[in-house]
């Protein structure tokens, strides 16, 4: 996963070059010397940061997992799965020279900014959202309150300044959030799982519902082990009057070098007694959505991601137009999109996400809304499209 990051931060640096083959062929020999040396080097330093993450403990994890997903301390999906299919080198190159233009907005993306006097202070009691970027989103649901993957820090690697930086800043801070009545968490990648962004709610009192095998990091990161809920696939909590069901999605799980797959990961389901949401998190296409939507749909609302999709890896992210197919297994309609226009993890362009979105559920019953960053979304506000990322492309599309 590191070797990712490090193959966007040398394609953003030669993005004005133009390459031809015999020069590529000779530079891509000296990168792939780099890149292996400062791997190795980087990666043997990273061990020992806390940013970093704890191996969970295998004997534990023994006593919890299903044996058919859990073998030899590693997790897996129920299809199988390629997470970089095709040749390495290939899509080392295209990292390199085949990147759309616009992979980064040039014009400003509009955020709704937001302080405590935003929030009321009993939360609603239908359901409402607000997008804060990327997974994040803060919930409101039957009277409770929930945030999804908060990740309110600058750049997405363990290293400061170093791989993709955040296109806007957040909409509120940690200290702005009103009270929670709990944290989701889907996996431990750095675009979901935050080491800075969990440091500060470990001075606070609320509660973590995570996929299983996250216990060990929280813990080492300043949260009471009592605080900590995990739960695997098809596993429920009930906090109050809403029940949390960790349900399955199609991904892997990492954060160095050798603790690939080693935690789960997973989508979430949020059901009152009225309203039923469902939480993806990251995953690429997959027939467990069916089995969830028969299960505990049909649902109220949908996050479902949409970007950093590529051919290179088509098992392990969505798109939009399987985003759609999705929602069909789901039993859903109202759709509000997530993981797009807040960090360059792929080769597409940053809008392309929710332009391809728009065009999927054309003269269909899905009804998106595609929120500025800190806006409210009610229950009752589905079915119209704000085009606020037109404005910020400045061209017609």
């Amino acid at each position: 996963m590191f070797a990712f990051f490090v193959y966007i931060t040398v394609r953003n640096k030669f993005e004005d070059r133009i390459f031809n083959m015999k020069k590529f062929k000779k530079i891509m020999k000296w990168f792939s010397i780099i890149s292996l040396l400062t791997f190795f080097g980087l990666s043997m330093c990273l061990l020992s940061l806390d940013q970093v993450g704890t191996i969970p403990d295998r004997a534990r994890l023994e006593k919890l997992a299903d044996t058919n997903i859990y073998k030899d301390g590693k997790f897996s999906n129920i299809e199988e799965t390629t997470v970089m299919g095709g040749n390495i080198l290939k899509a080392g190159y295209k990292f390199l020279t085949g990147k759309h233009p616009y992979v980064k907005p040039e014009k400003v993306i509009p955020i709704v900014k937001l302080s405590k006097s935003d929030f009321p202070e009993k939360p609603n009691d239908k359901f409402s959202v607000k997008w804060l970027g990327h997974s994040s989103l803060l919930i409101e649901i039957e009277g409770k309150r929930y945030l999804t993957d908060p990740v309110f820090g600058d750049y997405t690697t363990p290293i400061m300044y170093m791989g993709p930086k955040r296109f806007f800043p957040p909409p509120a801070e940690v200290e702005d959030l009103p009270k929670l009545d709990g944290i989701i968490i889907s996996h431990n990648h750095y675009d979901h799982l935050d080491y800075g962004t969990i440091r500060k709610f470990a001075k606070t009192d609320v509660k973590f519902f995570v996929s299983l095998g996250l216990m060990e990091t929280l813990v080492d990161w300043g949260i009471d082990s009592s605080r900590i809920i995990e739960r695997t696939w098809w596993e429920s909590v009930q906090d109050g009057n809403i029940e949390l069901i960790n349900t399955p999605a199609r991904h892997f799980s990492g954060r160095k070098i050798i603790d690939n797959n080693k935690t789960q990961w997973g989508s979430w389901v949020i059901k009152g007694e009225k309203y039923r949401i469902f939480f993806s998190g990251d995953s690429g296409p997959t027939e467990d959505f069916q089995d969830i939507g028969d299960k505990y749909g049909p649902f109220d609302l949908a996050f479902i991601e949409i970007g950093a999709y590529d051919e290179y890896w088509p098992d392990i992210h969505m798109g939009p137009e399987n985003a759609v197919k999705m929602l069909r297994k789901l039993r859903c309609t109202n759709f509000i999109p997530i993981h797009w226009g807040t960090f360059d993890l792929a080769l597409h362009s940053w809008y392309d996400p929710v332009v391809r979105l728009s065009k999927a559920v054309r003269d269909t019953d899905i009804r998106i809304r595609i929120p500025r960053p800190g806006e409210t979304v009610n229950y009752d506000e589905f079915g119209k499209i704000d085009y606020w990322w037109l404005e910020v492309c400045g061209f017609e599309i």
